[in-house]
C-alpha cells in the first residue's frame, strides 16, 4: 500500500496538552527534513491521541468553550475501546458500587446503556459494560460533537494523523507539525475478513 502524506501545522496558544504515549523531546537529528505545510490550524488545546484519555481531554475543553485539536493515528476515536478492540471498561466492584466516575465516564456508560436497553448486550464476562467496537466510536464522535454545542467549543478532528515535531519554549508548547496519511489516489486498502 502507498501512502501519501498530508501534513497540517498548528499554530497554538497551548493551556494544555494531552500527550499519551509522546515524548516531549526534540526531533532527532536523523530526522527527514520537513516538507510544505499543506494547513495550518489554531487552536487553545492540542490533544495528540484519541484513546479514552485523549477524548476525556477534549470532552472537558469543549465544555469548557475551548477550541481544540484532537489528532489520533487511526480512524476511530476511543483507543482500545474501538481500533483495538477490547470493548470492555475496565471498572472495580466498589468503583461501580459508588459510581466513582468522571461526569464524562458516567456519560459513555449512560449512552452505551441507551444504545442497547442494557450495558452489557452480550453476555460478556469480563466486565459489567461491554459494547461493540464501532459502536463505541460513535458514541465517543456523538459525545464531542455534543460537549462542543454545549460548552460552545470547536472541535477538529484529525483522524489518521500523527504529530511528528512540537515548537517548544520552555514549558510552553507553541506549535506542532503533523503528517496526515491517507492512500494515494488509485490504491485501496487491504480489507482482512476473519469468519469462522
Amino acid at each position: 500500500m502507498y501512502v501519501s502524506a498530508r501534513v497540517i501545522a498548528r499554530k497554538l496558544g497551548l493551556r494544555f496538552l494531552s500527550a499519551i504515549g509522546l515524548s516531549l523531546t526534540m526531533a532527532s537529528p536523523l530526522a527527514a527534513a520537513p516538507v510544505a505545510i499543506d494547513q495550518t490550524e489554531s487552536c487553545d488545546v492540542l490533544v495528540v491521541g484519541g484513546g479514552l484519555a485523549g477524548v476525556a481531554t477534549a470532552y472537558e475543553s469543549l465544555h469548557a468553550g475551548r477550541t481544540v485539536c484532537l489528532t489520533e493515528m487511526t480512524d476511530w476515536l476511543g483507543g482500545q475501546l474501538t481500533s483495538q478492540g477490547t470493548t470492555a471498561l475496565d471498572e472495580a466492584k466498589m468503583q461501580r458500587q459508588l459510581e466513582f466516575y468522571s461526569a464524562g465516564y458516567k456519560e459513555l456508560r449512560q449512552r452505551v446503556l441507551d444504545h442497547y436497553g442494557r450495558q452489557n448486550p452480550g453476555d460478556c464476562w469480563v466486565s459489567a459494560v461491554c459494547f461493540l467496537p464501532a459502536d463505541a466510536h460513535g458514541i465517543l464522535v456523538d459525545m464531542l460533537e455534543d460537549a462542543a454545542r454545549d460548552g460552545d467549543g470547536q472541535l477538529k478532528w484529525f483522524p489518521s494523523t500523527v504529530v511528528k515535531e512540537l515548537d517548544v519554549d520552555g514549558a510552553m508548547i507553541g506549535g506542532a507539525i503533523a503528517i496526515q496519511h491517507s492512500p494515494a489516489p488509485g490504491t485501496t486498502i487491504n480489507n482482512i475478513i476473519c469468519q469462522r
